[in-house]
């Protein structure tokens, strides 16, 4: 199992960025990871968030959750999941398999910093994510239009921002559908 988090910071959604395995584009994706042995879906989320931004986070219930067969499958909205304690966002893969993978949605009032394994966290609005998810953009044509990140070392400017499937669902759901994520 993995498990992941939306994390909201100041009106904006983080997510961690950072060259993908060739270093030809920055990979923006979750933060989350593979639970440890013994470990609750909701533990490894609040794991991993600090271990990669080096903060606490507030995990609350979702008002609705989203179950994806596959990453390419339809959405399907449906009555919560009430089985982690906190209720999740959305849950990819078959729920009864231990290798689905379910995001949390939180946020936290702490300073985010690039730690463990993560290279950099990019802050984003939703008019953002909406553009990055639609057009080409660099990291360097980011940070000129006042975009906000966070960076341990700098970054090449020139490669393009790839969004990855938790920011394409997200960008799904705030253009699809009228949840209120963004007041939570």
């Amino acid at each position: 199992m993995t498990a992941g988090l939306y994390l909201k910071v100041n009106n904006r959604y983080a997510f961690m960025f950072g060259p993908n395995k060739e270093n030809t584009a920055h990979g923006i994706v979750r933060f989350g990871g593979h639970a440890l042995q013994n470990e609750t879906a909701v533990e490894c989320a609040l794991r991993e968030v600090q271990e990669e931004a080096s903060v606490n986070a507030n995990l609350y219930d979702s008002p609705c959750t989203y179950f994806l067969a596959e990453e390419c499958a339809t959405p399907v909205l449906a009555k919560p999941a009430d089985s982690f304690g906190v209720t999740p966002f959305m849950i990819l893969g078959n729920p009864m398999s231990a290798s689905q993978s379910v995001m949390f949605v939180g946020n936290t009032s702490e300073v985010l910093q690039p730690s463990g394994e993560t290279q950099g966290i990019v802050m984003l609005t939703r008019e953002e994510i909406q553009i990055i998810c639609k057009e080409e953009v660099t990291l360097g044509d980011f940070v000129k239009a006042n975009g906000k990140i966070i960076e341990r070392s700098e970054l090449c400017r020139n490669h393009k921002l790839v969004p990855y499937l938790q920011l394409k669902f997200l960008n799904w759901v705030l253009l699809n559908t009228d949840l209120q994520i963004d007041s939570c």
